[in-house]
């Protein structure tokens, strides 16, 4: 993968270390201050969004109704009730310079295999790119490798759904390297460190 600080291609940027490069990076923003563009975005995901070149790739879980509103503090336990209604998981790539939605991509239509925290997303991994591909992970349901220009599914991965900690869900993003795509599955059933043939 290239490590061109001009592009912040997973979770934390080049290098995983959170930091930028740029000497023209604002000191100060706000809602109207710094801002180049905003664009509304469907569902939820607390994912990154991730920047190679003049794209950026974000991941949306768009339920169709609203489920159990989250309110202030600590939750203790969990296992919230599973879902039964339709989920509708997808990639979308957005134009760096404009905003504009370039192309959004469903992965998958159905309902979520796992609980979440209801602080947690179905959305929460931050997908990985080397440029050409974009590698999105929905833990509990797979992963999928999608054409970086067009969005066009190449390959997916079904993972297994396993139980994970109070029924938080997973939260762990893949990265790329030497040719693999790593990913770690953590749960409390059978918690293991995958690697991928790109």
């Amino acid at each position: 993968m290239s490590q061109n600080t001009t592009h912040w291609p997973q979770f934390r940027g080049p290098n995983a270390s959170g930091i930028g490069t740029s000497a023209k990076l604002p000191t100060n923003w706000s809602a109207t201050e710094n801002i180049a563009w905003k664009t509304g975005l469907p569902g939820k995901s607390w994912s990154s969004p991730i920047v190679w070149g003049d794209r950026v790739y974000v991941t949306a879980v768009v339920r169709p109704r609203e489920g159990e509103k989250p309110k202030k503090g600590l939750y203790f336990g969990g296992e919230r009730e599973l879902p039964k209604d339709e989920h509708a998981f997808s990639v979308i790539c957005l134009s760096l310079t404009t905003g504009k939605t370039l192309w959004e991509k469903t992965v998958f239509r159905g309902a979520p295999t796992t609980t979440v925290h209801l602080k947690n997303s179905y959305g929460a991994e931050t997908p990985v790119t080397d440029g050409e591909r974009v590698y999105a992970l929905f833990g509990g349901l797979g992963v999928f490798a999608l054409d970086a220009k067009s969005g066009k599914e190449l390959w997916s991965k079904k993972l297994e759904p396993r139980k994970t900690r109070f029924g938080w869900g997973y939260a762990a993003s893949p990265v790329l390297h030497a040719g693999k795509l790593f990913l770690v599955n953590d749960n409390d059933e059978r918690a293991e460190l995958l690697a991928f043939d790109l």
